[in-house]
């Protein structure tokens, strides 16, 4: 059960992951055929994916924190696994695609996004586990806010956003400089 002192929070949470859900499907209406189509790449539909993941993870998992009397353990431990299941779904699809494509970093940021989703399960067992721990409600608000980084992050390169900054300066510097970012505009 969460408290009052985390209503805010997770009020604040499932307006601001359904309002970037909203322009998550605007960006990908202006080039449908290039992210998501019968033809997209692999790392454009898993970037899509991953976003639209992140987002309405964070969406459900505060909407349900926002009904009265609600232990969040359940919730936020399947969301989590589901993440996972995601991960591993994305790991095969990237197996079975073009050799072209910069599969080191999309398995980087596979990773960084399966260790979110594995502490957001962390997080719910422990919920369940101890219903009123409130460093568990405050774990899983912490993978809220992870899970709200990486879809905006996820949509910002599927529009071909250059990415810059901290967290992908790390990510060149673990996956080496060899692959570089898809930069394609989005037409």
């Amino acid at each position: 059960m969460i408290t009052d002192s985390f209503h805010d929070f997770f009020l604040a949470s499932a307006g601001a992951s359904a309002a970037l859900i909203g322009l998550l499907f605007v960006a990908v209406s202006v080039a449908p055929d290039r992210v998501v189509g019968p033809k997209a790449a692999a790392l454009h539909q898993v970037r899509a994916t991953m976003a639209l993941t992140a987002l309405v993870s964070t969406l459900v998992l505060s909407l349900i924190a926002l009904l009265p009397d609600t232990n969040i353990g359940w919730p936020a431990t399947i969301i989590g696994a589901a993440g996972a299941l995601f991960v591993a779904g994305s790991l095969r699809r990237f197996a079975s695609a073009d050799t072209n494509e910069p599969r080191r970093r999309a398995v980087f940021l596979l990773a960084g996004f399966l260790l979110v989703m594995l502490y957001e399960t962390s997080s719910g067992i422990r919920l369940v586990v101890h219903p009123h721990a409130t460093g568990a409600v405050t774990g899983a608000a912490a993978g809220a806010i992870a899970l709200l980084a990486i879809g905006i992050d996820r949509a910002w390169e599927l529009v071909g956003g250059r990415r810059t900054g901290i967290g992908s300066s790390l990510t060149d510097l673990a996956v080496g400089q060899a692959e570089p970012h898809d930069s394609t505009p989005t037409p």
